[in-house]
């Protein structure tokens, strides 16, 4: 059973609606695509901070490491400064 008009005129507006949709994916995929030295620069960019971070934490675990301070030794220096301020305060009364 064809209705004629009706089956022409549904073609149509499917195949129109597939054109648009079509024109639609292709420029959005180009659109994407658009600028990839801006995207290239902000990839950079990155990459130099993650190394700089990266290169601040192993210099700094490398000067704990050299430095070799463990608890024990902080603890003494503070104790030892501590009581030079108690002798100087007590001096400085009398």
């Amino acid at each position: 059973m064809s209705y004629g008009y009706s089956d022409e005129f549904v073609e149509s507006a499917i195949k129109e609606c597939r054109q648009k949709i079509e024109k639609e994916i292709i420029g959005g995929t180009i659109k994407k695509v658009g600028n990839p030295w801006r995207q290239f620069g902000i990839n950079i960019a990155g990459g130099f901070v993650g190394a700089l971070l990266f290169a601040m934490i192993l210099a700094m675990f490398s000067f704990i490491g050299v430095n070799d301070i463990s608890p024990v030794q902080t603890g003494k220096y503070f104790k030892v400064e501590i009581e030079k301020s108690k002798t100087e305060v007590m001096n400085n009364d009398q």
